[in-house]
């Protein structure tokens, strides 16, 4: 949930009514079948419902606090959490406790409220590093202050009322079907640009010594797990959790942040990570032997083995020692529509590991591009393509419920927001409950690159006067019956109306201008759009070809393909268009 750049008074929370703790009976599903927790062996078949692929959830360490109501800081509250997305195809629900502090309370780790005074105002001394002013980007949201505050004081609240959330998340998962996890991030460094900030952690703060480079940029001040010390403290909490909890699954989320060792020794540290790897692999084996069934084991990396493999992630070696039974191949911080699953299928062979493909919650195509949150028809262009290139499952990071900010309970799940939100869970794991419907493919580039890694980004493209891009775009699935498609496109302003001499071509053949331009409201892009010959379009990857055939230069911004309804019409619904929640980059 955080935000990289703001409850000042308790106050200024959100309400919330008793609606929202009795969600599950609002939409029928109170008696919804107690799940039996037990997993098969490795590759045995789904156990995801019939006919569905499913949906995964990570549900970060710090948004449920910081945004829900400060009445639903009860058992009740805590409970409703999980409850409104039954009978939705998420059926395994990863709950992060920590970033470099634990928002549980730790014998391990510093707690979030440790050094907390619930009693006094927003000036105390342990709040003071953070900038009390508010988002830019974020109307109606709190300052950052407050929204840090809320955080820590409901963390502090429900361990004061003896309420351990993931206890009680852990068991409301199992008893209205779903698999509980729990994701630990492995080396966290938000707001590293800000020592003072309250989310750092003792260890961290007294040892600069222990990070890639401490004199460096944002990544640099990532813990060095070429230290043992390092690997020492992380595995201790994974020790205290592991422990704990009776989980059906643990993560190791090396995603947040995706670097591990000084650049240079990335190759030293293949065998670090795998060995670590190892170690939490014999912690749940012991662990299993208490409770008395399987305990997964899944590890988020980047979307390319080259990547992985050059930050340090050996995913060969961890299939030929059984180490992990998932894989969530994801970006950083912005979805990525072209994940090449076929490499990641290749390598994972014969193997029987889960592939989950990762979508993250917002839409940032290059630097030059404006950044949005997924809307239905966003996320079920990537979802579709992804589950059709080969993926077992489709994983969402930072997709939040109770948005925008201070909108809960009844008036949540009567909003247009909630409706959107609830449908993309009920469609994104399968290809059926998604195909023939409005769908967007996004050319984006990659979002996380190892060191040495110079490779060139689709996008901003400069194309001068006459000059030819051409583009690979995956799109799934061909279209449905009476389903139509168009190319869109935008030039950086003030170019947005300069298409004069503009020319497309799909799989070779012409595409027809219109003169209309389509708005993106929510993200300010006004794109331009070519008519594609539906018997242009075929299953997979599509290869797109822009001609500027006019006298002045241009640099390209935004490329999609969009698919239209069933019936060919475009959506017009909000709940279709705008983005499901507001961009809250984490």
């Amino acid at each position: 949930m955080h935000h990289d750049t703001p409850r000042t008074d308790l106050a200024a929370r959100p309400s919330t009514d008793a609606g929202r703790r009795h969600f599950l009976k609002m939409v029928g599903l109170a008696a919804a079948a107690s799940a039996a927790s037990v997993y098969p062996t490795p590759g045995a078949a789904s156990d995801t419902k019939a006919g569905l692929r499913g949906i995964s959830l990570n549900y970060d360490n710090s948004y449920f606090y910081a945004c829900h109501a400060i009445e639903e800081m009860d058992a009740g509250g805590v409970d409703a959490l999980v409850d409104q997305f039954a009978g939705t195809q998420v059926d395994h629900f990863f709950f992060c406790p920590n970033s470099q502090r634990s928002s549980v309370a730790s014998k391990v780790r510093q707690s979030v409220w440790d050094g907390y005074d619930p009693n006094a105002g927003n000036d105390q001394p342990f709040l003071a590093g953070i900038p009390d002013r508010r988002y830019p980007d974020w109307p109606g949201g709190p300052s950052e202050r407050q929204l840090i505050r809320n955080w820590i004081h409901s963390a502090w609240l429900l361990n004061e009322r003896g309420i351990d959330p993931y206890a009680r998340w852990i068991a409301r998962c199992r008893h209205i079907g779903m698999h509980p996890w729990l994701s630990m991030r492995m080396n966290d460094v938000h707001y590293v640009d800000n020592p003072k900030h309250p989310s750092h952690d003792r260890f961290w703060k007294e040892h600069p010594e222990y990070r890639r480079d401490a004199k460096g940029e944002y990544n640099a001040q990532c813990f060095d797990y070429g230290r043992p010390e390092v690997r020492a403290y992380e595995m201790a909490y994974v020790r205290e959790l592991v422990s704990r909890y009776d989980l059906d699954g643990f993560e190791l989320d090396w995603m947040r942040n995706p670097f591990y060792f000084k650049v240079g020794q990335e190759e030293e540290g293949l065998a670090i990570l795998t060995e670590f790897t190892a170690e939490v692999r014999r912690l749940l084996d012991q662990r299993e032997k208490e409770v008395g069934h399987r305990i997964q084991l899944s590890a988020r990396v980047p979307t390319r083995p080259a990547t992985a493999r050059a930050l340090g992630f050996d995913v060969s070696a961890w299939l030929q020692r059984k180490l992990i039974d998932r894989l969530v191949v994801s970006p950083f911080l912005y979805s990525q529509f072209d994940i090449p699953l076929e490499e990641w299928k290749q390598l994972l062979g014969s193997h029987p590991v889960t592939l989950e493909a990762g979508l993250m919650v917002t839409v940032h195509p290059s630097s030059a591009s404006p950044a949005v949150s997924h809307s239905l028809e966003t996320a079920r262009g990537a979802a579709i393509s992804l589950l059709d290139r080969g993926a077992d499952r489709i994983y969402l990071f930072n997709f939040f419920d109770d948005m925008p900010y201070g909108v809960t309970g009844t008036a949540y799940h009567n909003s247009a927001h909630w409706k959107a939100f609830r449908e993309l869970l009920c469609e994104l794991g399968s290809i059926e409950t998604m195909n023939g419907k409005a769908r967007r493919h996004i050319v984006t580039n990659d979002d996380t690159r190892a060191p040495k890694d110079h490779s060139a980004d689709w996008l901003p493209c400069d194309l001068p006067a006459g000059a030819v891009a051409g583009f690979s775009i995956p799109t799934g699935p061909a279209p449905a019956s009476e389903q139509t498609v168009r190319l869109r496109l935008a030039l950086e302003r003030p170019q947005i109306s300069n298409f004069s001499g503009w020319n497309a071509r799909v799989n070779g053949q012409y595409c027809q201008l219109l003169d209309d331009i389509r708005i993106i409201a929510h993200a300010n892009v006004a794109l331009r759009e070519f008519v594609v010959p539906t018997a242009a379009m075929r299953r997979g990857t599509n290869k797109v070809e822009v001609s500027n055939m006019s006298a002045s230069f241009a640099r390209l911004i935004w490329l999609e393909l969009a698919f239209s309804g069933a019936s060919g019409g475009w959506p017009a619904s909000d709940a279709e268009l705008d983005g499901v929640q507001f961009d809250l980059s984490a």
